[in-house]
């Protein structure tokens, strides 16, 4: 028996963490989950629909739900708002676009989830090598000052070819959920 226990002691017991991700259109979502995932970029089209990823890293397991930046999150799956326990919220640091739709997602996600404890919510500035906004101007365009009672949020400036800010960031995810 005790051959046994050592012989799957190799095995880690991952934490599971269901995250939602949310941005604009071509802010590069789907590619940082392929940083993240494969350590490359791969060649991606424009994603019209959903895409689920998990990323193992440490000892926890993020579950993340990428909605398209064209998606509104009222219509779609809203029913299921309350099994996310935190947010990611990736913008194109270098074209702030699309702030009503990424307000109403931020909204929507906050209504439909009843969070009895403070939510963790990564914001990647993504295309840092363009970068044209300041911290302050990002989260004022974001809007997440308005649910500071409810969140804990932390910006990181990323670039998804060369992989900038991207472990810190999960770093910060991993060190935000206990």
């Amino acid at each position: 028996m005790g051959q046994l226990l050592t012989y799957f002691s190799f095995i880690k017991e991952y934490k599971k963490i269901k995250l939602l991700m949310i941005g604009a259109q071509s802010s590069g979502k789907t590619s940082i989950l392929n940083q993240w995932k494969y350590n490359t970029i791969l060649q991606t089209l424009p994603n019209n629909g959903i895409d689920i990823a998990q990323i193992n890293y440490e000892n926890m397991e993020f579950q993340i739900t990428v909605f398209s930046g064209k998606l509104n999150l009222n219509s779609l799956f809203s029913h299921c708002m309350e099994t996310y326990e935190g947010l990611l919220i990736v913008i194109d640091s270098s074209n702030l676009q699309e702030k009503e739709l990424l307000q109403s997602q931020l909204k929507t996600f906050f209504n439909k989830n009843e969070i009895q404890k403070i939510c963790p919510v990564l914001i990647l500035a993504n295309k840092s090598d363009k970068k044209k906004y300041q911290e302050d101007e990002i989260i004022k365009y974001i809007g997440i000052e308005k649910y500071r009672n409810k969140v804990h949020y932390q910006t990181f400036y990323t670039n998804c070819f060369s992989g900038e800010g991207l472990t810190d960031a999960l770093q910060w995810l991993y060190e935000n959920y206990p």
